[in-house]
């Protein structure tokens, strides 16, 4: 992350160029590994500062948005090939990824239902002694981030 400083917000044609590299980046499977971002940092005037950083943050949400929205694509391509009664800890897998980005992206009707049905997958697991202690350590994960869901839903709902 590089800072500059100068006087006024991100040019109409760098602004493009940002939002249409980062758009390029969430369409594939995965955003490049090393980033540089050039952000602006002026001290003198706090309302154009504050709208750079407005900008620039919407287009990493929308950016990080389309990422998740392309696993959650691809994860749903995996799980229709997964037979759901033969391996319920791939299901109970699956159900969790895309209930995890679903909760990044702030969906949390979404995010509850893929939790619900990853620990009733977990729940199903039966098998030797070693994969009971992981199933209950998976169920105590999903009910924590359901509570967390349920916290965040009723603080929303609230304001």
């Amino acid at each position: 992350l590089v800072a500059t400083r100068h006087n006024r917000l991100l040019p109409n044609d760098q602004l493009e160029n940002l939002r249409s590299s980062l758009k390029r980046a969430s369409v594939g499977t995965e955003f490049h590994k090393r980033w540089t971002l050039v952000l602006p940092i002026v001290n003198e005037d706090p309302t154009i500062d504050a709208a750079a950083w407005s900008q620039i943050s919407g287009l990493l949400y929308d950016a990080a948005a389309d990422f998740y929205r392309a696993q959650i694509k691809m994860i749903k391509r995996y799980r229709d090939k997964v037979n759901k009664f033969t391996q319920p800890q791939l299901c109970a897998r699956h159900h969790f990824k895309i209930a995890f980005y679903a909760s990044m992206i702030g969906d949390v009707d979404t995010a509850t239902k893929f939790y619900q049905a990853a620990y009733g997958f977990a729940r199903s697991v039966q098998g030797d002694r070693l994969q009971l202690p992981q199933a209950r350590a998976f169920c105590s994960l999903i009910t924590f981030q359901l509570c967390q869901l349920l916290v965040v839903r009723a603080a929303s709902t609230e304001t």
